[in-house]
């Protein structure tokens, strides 16, 4: 993908509210469908399991916390009960929390991740400790500096 946007993102409130609605207004199979198709573009790598998972954090139950978090917002605005809004908050949160961990994991892609790991499995079985133990921290060290240099790292929750 070449980064650039397809489409200019929407400035007026009337237009995001649309953009929402039509994707309310859409089956939820052709959803997840549409979904799973668009991220297997841009993330070739990525395993089936990585694609419904992030499928079902932005498309299936994030789209409900997100809409739950909503409603709250404004229960609370008419009746002064916000007995549900710190809830629905953190529910929309361990969704959006989760959105951020598949984007810190895509550019390095599964396949490097899986390869890290192989290596590091392999390094463990050298008879020589002080090269498995330099083996072993390099490959921590790429997979650190992976999550590091992601632009957008999640919160860090308790």
């Amino acid at each position: 993908m070449s980064g650039k946007k397809l489409i200019e993102r929407p400035r007026g409130y009337k237009e995001r509210l649309a953009l929402a609605d039509s994707l309310l207004s859409r089956p939820r199979p052709e959803r997840i469908e549409k979904a799973k198709e668009r991220f297997k573009a841009l993330y070739p790598d990525a395993s089936d399991e990585m694609i419904s998972f992030v499928v079902f954090h932005v498309y299936v139950d994030g789209i409900q916390a997100a809409l739950d978090w909503i409603a709250s917002a404004e229960i609370f605005l008419q009746t002064g009960d916000n007995a549900d809004l710190g809830g629905d908050a953190d529910h929309l949160m361990y969704h959006l929390y989760n959105w951020h961990q598949f984007k810190a994991l895509m550019p390095i892609g599964n396949s490097q991740i899986m390869d890290l790991v192989k290596e590091m499995k392999e390094a463990l079985s050298e008879k020589d400790t002080n090269l498995m133990k330099e083996l072993i921290e390099c490959h921590l060290d790429d997979l650190e500096d992976a999550f590091n240099d992601h632009p957008k790292r999640p919160p860090n929750l308790k």
